[in-house]
Parts: structure tokens; C-alpha cells; sequence
């Protein structure tokens, strides 16, 4: 909240934006966490995640090496919980810091490489003490075609945790009110919904990984939280616009999206 909050005196949308910071966290692929006994370790992960995008964010001294011992401790607490890290530092760096594309291009680079990292520990750390364990069984060879399916999947039928299709709505919702009511010209608009789509992309890319690096893991709504949390990012999107637009109307509207 305190990272995407709008500057404003208004009570009403600083409770809508604390929705939206609700929606992108607890979002509905992390609804799965509350049928685990140890639900508290894993959302002590997603607390740490955060706290680690907020280090690099705020441009902490010795950013990058807090957050590498942070996310060691994330990844250990539940592998799915780092993807909030990237996430929101990626689509901070996108759209809300006015660097140009080669110092964004090199900001995801790096955040990609921590959490590669961190994601090939746990799995080095569970091949060699639990390689011929039980805790292995079940991480079998893949094709590109099941890539595919899982990505379908997760895309459009979110992995049957909401209607098929609700997810891609919002997508192309936020698609139209940038092509509609944002005040940018047609290249500016367009390279927004480039920046826009690549988060949606790196999303879905972030979610397949653990499961094509041979984590062992399985495509579970848990496991997918990066999916889940652009919904929480689109919204932020529409309100930024429509308030940017100060139409009443136009807040209104995306106001009570956010609160169905």
C-alpha cells in the first residue's frame, strides 16, 4: 500500500487502494494457503518477499545483498512465496520510475538473477539430502506441448479457482481503459501496454519455471502467485488513469470493479 498508494486526502479512495493492496497480495491463487497447518511459515514468506521488494525499492544501502539473505530465508519458508519479489519490483521499476528502457531492461535482469538463484539453492538443497526420498516423487519429464497446456491452464481457466476467463477480463479491461481514457499519445499508449503485457507474460513465465526447472513441484494455485497478483496490478493501473483523469464518473467505476 505504502509503495503504490495515491497521494490524497480522500478517505474513501485511499480505502479503495488499500483494497487493491489487499487483492494483489491475498489474491485468489493465494486463497489455497489456508488449507495448510503450516500456513503461518508460508506467509511469513510472502511478508519477507515484500519486505524485500520494499529494500531494492527504497534503494536501501546494500539492497541487493539484504535482499539475497531475506529471500533465502523466503524460498525456505515456501518456494511459490518469492514471486511477489520480481513481481513488484518489476512492475515498479516499469511504471512508476521514469528510467529509460535500457536501465529497466537491466533492473529485471537483476532481479531475475537473485531469484533464479535463490530458486536453483532450494532445489540443490533438496536433491542432494532428499534426492531419493518420497519428498521427490512425482517430479516427472515435461513436453513443450504440456508447458503449453499448463500455461493455458493458468491463463485463462486460473486453474479452476475462479470462472474461466474472469482473469483475462481484467487483462482486457485494463488493455481498453488505457486505450480509451488514458491521456497519452498513441506510441506512449502503446508502449505502456507493452510494459503492461510483459508483466502479464513474465507472470505466467515466473509460475511455470520452479516446475520446468525440475523443482519437483506441481502447477498448484499456490504455486502461482505471480499470476494471481497482476490482477491487483491492473487495478492499480485503472485508478492511476482515472484519477490521473479527476472524472467522477470514470473513479466510480473503476472503484466498485475493485470492490466486487
Amino acid at each position: 500500500y505504502n509503495i503504490f498508494k495515491y497521494k490524497t486526502n480522500n478517505k474513501i479512495l485511499n480505502f479503495i487502494f488499500v483494497l487493491a493492496s489487499f487483492i494483489t497480495i491475498f489474491n485468489y491463487l493465494a486463497m489455497e494457503h489456508v488449507y495448510f497447518i503450516e500456513c503461518s511459515i508460508m506467509s511469513l514468506g510472502i511478508f519477507l518477499s515484500v519486505q524485500c521488494a520494499k529494500i531494492i525499492i527504497y534503494d536501501e544501502k546494500n539492497k541487493y545483498v539484504k535482499t539475497f539473505l531475506l529471500g533465502l530465508i523466503v524460498v525456505f519458508c515456501y518456494q511459490g512465496s518469492l514471486a511477489f519479489l520480481p513481481m513488484i519490483v518489476i512492475f515498479y521499476k516499469l511504471f512508476f520510475e521514469k528510467d529509460t528502457l535500457k536501465q529497466n531492461i537491466k533492473d529485471i535482469f537483476k532481479i531475475s538473477i537473485i531469484y533464479i538463484i535463490l530458486m536453483l539453492l532450494t532445489i540443490i538443497y533438496s536433491k542432494v539430502l532428499f534426492g531419493v526420498t518420497r519428498t521427490q516423487i512425482g517430479a516427472e519429464p515435461f513436453s513443450i506441448i504440456e508447458v503449453w497446456k499448463w500455461a493455458i491452464q493458468l491463463a485463462i481457466n486460473s486453474l479452476g479457482v475462479i470462472p474461466p476467463y474472469v482473469h483475462i477480463g481484467y487483462i482486457t479491461l485494463t488493455i481498453l481503459i488505457i486505450i480509451l481514457l488514458m491521456k497519452k499519445t498513441k506510441k506512449e499508449k502503446a508502449l505502456y501496454i507493452f510494459k503492461y503485457l510483459f508483466i502479464v507474460t513474465y507472470s505466467v513465465v515466473l509460475s511455470l519455471a520452479p516446475i520446468v526447472g525440475g523443482s519437483g513441484l506441481e502447477l498448484t494455485p499456490r504455486t502461482c502467485l505471480a499470476y494471481g497478483c497482476t490482477i491487483g496490478f491492473s487495478l492499480y493501473l485503472m485508478l492511476y488513469i482515472v484519477l490521473e483523469n479527476n472524472k467522477k464518473i470514470q473513479i466510480n467505476f473503476i472503484s466498485l470493479i475493485v470492490i466486487a
